[in-house]
């Protein structure tokens, strides 16, 4: 490492068996000659520096103080209002399905009492289109593509921030929370 007047701020690690690690940040003048290293969560505040990275991940100094977090099933208010209006739309699709099978149920037995030729397999070929029209509606009324639909947009906007303001996002969940 070679430096020129850097002023870093390091982080010094205290551990004690039984209580969580404690953090307490000091300013330091690094030189070359005192200590070669920038640890893991250090900030340069002034000066300048050329630094190799030696180790990374769990080799690193944080990698073997770091508490992995596990984010993989937060729900956040987006997610449960998609849920909702999911069980929602589920829940007309069901009522819609029934509606429209009992009415062509109703008009395909009063064809059948008003037209004599309607019999045997015309009328089981009818019955059977009436159930699978409304098989189709119920698959159809499920919002399967809404997630998607959801996340895609999500997407857009993350790539509309690093675009118009030079923001970068690792997690579309945040955008979330930013709008």
């Amino acid at each position: 490492m070679s430096s020129a007047n850097l002023q870093v701020q390091e982080p010094t690690r205290f551990e004690n068996e039984g209580e969580p690690t404690r953090f307490e940040w000091s300013t330091l003048s690094k030189d070359a000659r005192d200590s070669p290293f920038l640890f893991a969560d250090s900030y340069i505040l002034s000066g300048t520096c050329k630094a190799l990275v030696c180790c990374v991940g769990q080799d690193s100094t944080r990698g073997i103080h770091d508490t992995v977090y596990d984010t993989r099933d937060q729900e956040t208010e987006l997610t449960r209002k998609l849920d909702n209006i999911g069980g929602s739309l589920k829940f007309i699709g069901l009522i819609g399905m029934f509606v429209i099978l009992g009415t062509s149920l109703i008009v395909l037995f009063i064809q059948k009492g008003v037209d004599s030729n309607l019999e045997g397999d015309a009328f089981v070929k009818k019955l059977i289109d009436c159930i699978i029209v409304s098989l189709i509606l119920l698959i159809v009324a499920i919002p399967e593509g809404l997630p998607m639909t959801v996340a895609v947009s999500l997407a857009y906007s993350v790539l509309q921030m690093s675009e118009d303001d030079n923001v970068l996002v690792r997690d579309l969940n945040s955008v979330e929370q930013v709008g």
